[in-house]
């Protein structure tokens, strides 16, 4: 089977995937999922999509401002393929458990194997991605599952291929990268080596010590930024939008003389002028994601296209 050489996530795609699935399954996107995932399941307390009137059954989510307080999340109604189901994480441990261990079998045994299959790069290395499913061995042993979030909510299940255990959580508050002292992944990632220790009759590894903050990089520290040629130095300025997903992001100067998109999480991605036109945002080359600027007033720029998004400058 050829390799392939980029992973490259797409809601966009999974999108089209449930527009497909409807046509193959002759019915709504949430049918599908009711007769052929839930049912099989036995997900009872689980909605197959999001519906305005399911937010008075739902928990309350939570964004967080920029001076630390929080408020309460948007509800977003939504029927996409992209992500649309709501489950309680006991249900969401039953999908898990049909996922990585096929009980109930969901697929066929070789459309199951297939799908725990990493199609990006060789099986040996550390992270790959199956048929819509992460597939790593980063902790030493395959660990299989995904994570989700919308505005205000997150979850995270992933299980041991070799045991079968699993590990659901499920957060109502803002996404938060990996690594961030606040994220719930590091609750997954030790009940999920526990669990397998158990399952194997090995020793139970040690809790971690307690979240000390995250560590700066040393460019981030590193004080004052040189001056932006004019070009440059228009673009700079905080954009917002109509999303509840990413309602501000700014643009700022990096520290080796370019520009910066900094997103409301925290996270900084760097962008490279294209040829022509635009800007390649972030570090990998081969990136499809994009940023143009329009809608000049006097030479300055009110508006930032990211990846087909428009964000109206508010500064």
């Amino acid at each position: 089977m050829a390799c392939r050489e980029r992973f490259y996530y797409s809601n966009v795609g999974y999108g089209l995937l449930g527009l497909v699935l409807e046509g193959v399954a002759g019915c709504s996107y949430a049918q599908a999922i009711q007769r052929h995932v839930l049912d099989p399941c036995g997900m009872s307390a689980s909605e197959a999509v999001t519906t305005a009137q399911a937010q008075a059954r739902a928990a309350t989510g939570h964004l967080q401002l920029a001076d630390g307080g929080f408020v309460a999340a948007p509800w977003v109604p939504t029927a996409s393929g992209a992500g649309s189901t709501l489950c309680t994480a006991a249900d969401l441990g039953r999908f898990l458990r049909a996922l990585v261990a096929g009980e109930p079998p969901l697929l066929d045994p070789e459309h199951h194997r297939l799908m725990l299959t990493p199609t990006l790069g060789p099986s040996e290395e550390s992270y790959g991605y199956g048929l819509g499913v992460d597939v790593d061995v980063e902790a030493g042993y395959r660990r299989i599952g995904h994570s989700g979030d919308c505005p205000g909510f997150g979850s995270y299940a992933y299980g041991c291929a070799e045991t079968g255990v699993g590990v659901v959580a499920l957060y109502n508050g803002p996404w938060r990268r990996r690594r961030h002292p606040a994220s719930t992944w590091p609750i997954v990632e030790h009940g999920l080596a526990l669990l397998r220790a158990a399952a194997l009759g090995l020793e139970l590894p040690a809790d971690p010590p307690p979240a000390q903050g995250e560590a700066q990089d040393d460019e981030s520290a590193a004080g004052s930024t040189p001056p932006l040629p004019d070009e440059l130095a228009v673009l700079v300025g905080t954009y917002a939008a109509y999303n509840p997903w990413v309602p501000q992001l700014e643009i700022r100067p990096d520290t080796d003389g370019g520009l910066l998109l900094a997103w409301p999480w925290g996270d900084e991605e760097p962008l490279t002028a294209l040829e022509g036109d635009g800007f390649r945002l972030g570090d990998d080359p081969a990136s499809p994601e994009r940023v143009h600027f329009r809608a000049d007033v006097e030479g300055r720029p009110m508006q930032a296209v990211v990846s087909g998004w428009p964000f109206d400058r508010i500064d």
